[in-house]
Order: structure tokens, then sequence, then C-alpha cells
């Protein structure tokens, strides 16, 4: 389904661990569910330091049932982040003893895929990590994010998010990269909890080089499921999970940001 926009890529493992994909939607939407299932069989793997020790192990497990079962070894990455509101940073004095907890929590956000399943990335120390065929484009937007996020910027992670998707978005046009399509899955993680952001945006921000303030799209939820709205037709594409996107056999070109009309 490379041209067409309309499957779901992140997801809630449990209430403080987001999942989210690029690549083979089978062989992802296969390995996702397989992961909420062991958590519901072993609690403690919710947990966000347990599951970044043991997810990339337990991932490549199921892709290598999978490719026994299907002959296939497709490309597939997955970005796991968290938050876990039981372990505080501790507060200490100037003998190291401990004298109370800070409102500072241990988060995790980091990058897996395949074949080998090696994790990339372990912390916070970076605002991004970014997988799919839209990579390229974060070429030479390290510093740029960096500051953003860590600099004197205000309007919370909200703001810095709605910020980091435009420019990653000018960056993957001007590369020419044709594969990305739809409007960015996003998802906040701070001491609000994991949610997902909903927004209204602009096909083509930069459009000829000179910034469009009139919005003409919307992506919001609703009944749980995201939603793609053109605001200029009303148009809406429904967001659906990847065994539903495996039952359409229409195998036609349609991009959200493509449409016109």
């Amino acid at each position: 389904m490379p041209w067409r926009d309309i499957v779901q890529k992140i997801f809630f493992l449990t209430p403080n661990l987001i999942i989210g994909f690029a690549g083979d939607i089978e062989f992802a939407g296969a390995v996702i569910p397989f992961l909420v299932r062991a958590i519901e069989s072993r609690p403690r793997l919710g947990l966000l330091h347990v599951f970044a020790s043991k997810a990339p192990k337990l991932i490549k497990h199921a892709y290598d049932q999978l490719v026994k079962e299907t002959g296939r070894t497709p490309d597939v990455a997955f970005i796991i982040a968290g938050i876990d509101f039981t372990r505080p940073a501790p507060a200490k004095d100037a003998n190291g003893k401990i004298t109370g907890y800070l409102a500072i929590y241990d988060k995790k956000v980091f990058k897996v895929a395949s074949p080998s399943f090696a994790v990339e990335n372990t912390s916070f120390e970076t605002p991004f990590v970014v997988i799919g065929s839209g990579e390229p484009g974060m070429k030479g937007l390290e510093k740029t994010f960096h500051d953003l996020m860590f600099g004197q910027s205000t309007g919370g992670l909200d703001f810095q998010a709605a910020l980091m998707q435009i420019t990653l978005n000018k960056s993957i046009k001007e590369l020419g990269i044709t594969t990305v399509g739809g409007l960015y899955q996003i998802a906040i993680i701070d001491n609000r909890g994991p949610r997902f952001q909903t927004y209204k945006g602009k096909r083509e921000p930069f459009k000829d080089g000179v910034a469009d303030d009139e919005l003409d799209v919307e992506l919001y939820m609703r009944d749980g499921r995201f939603i793609q709205r053109d605001l200029k037709t009303g148009r809406e594409v429904p967001i659906l999970l990847p065994p539903e996107v495996l039952k359409i056999n229409d195998s036609t070109r349609d991009l959200f940001t493509d449409l016109d009309n």
C-alpha cells in the first residue's frame, strides 16, 4: 500500500507507553498485538524500564517467527517511547543523601529496525527519533531541533512538535521524497503523560518559498480514531488499523496531501 496514507502508525501499548512503526504493514500489524498480549500476560513488562530492556528481543522473536511463516524478510522499524511516573528523580543533599524526589520522571525513547532490532537510541538526550522514508529529511536539522527543544522556546512540547513537523515536512519536500503522505501522526510525552496531538495545518506551508498562514488540513480524533480532514472541501479520510488496510484491494494512488479537490 505504498501510495495510500490511511494507516495508523502510532499506538498506546499501555497508558504511559507508545509505539510507532514504519515499513511493512503486515509485519507491524502482527508485532504490535503480540507486544500488547505479552504485556497483558506479564503486567510488569508494561513498566518502561522493563519493557525497554525486553522489547528488542521480543520484537525480533516475533519478526523471526513471521519470516518463517511467510518466507518474507521485509523492512520494518519501530519507535518506542514512554514515561514512568513511579520512578521520580531523587533529590540529594551535598553529602549525596536522598532528601526527597523531584517531579522529573524516568523517560526513554529508542528505535529498533529489522533484521537485528538493535537499540539505536535509549535516552531523551536528543528530542527526535525518526524512522521511515522521510528519515533523510532530518539531515541538517539536528541542531535546529536540539536548540528548539533545549533553548528558550516557549509554548511547550505541543508547540515545539508542531514547528518540528512543519520544518521536517519542508525538508522532505525539498528533497523530492514523494512516499511520505498524509498528515503527521504525533505523540507527545511530558509530565502530563503521553498523548496524541491533534492540529490544523497547511499542505504547503511554504508554497513557492513564501509562508502561507491559511489553514487547509486538520488531524483530529473521533471515537478513538485519527481523522484527516480537508478544511476547504470538508472531505474526511479516516485512519485505519493495519489489519483493516490489508483487506483493501484497491491500489489506487491516493495521498491525502496530494488532493487538490
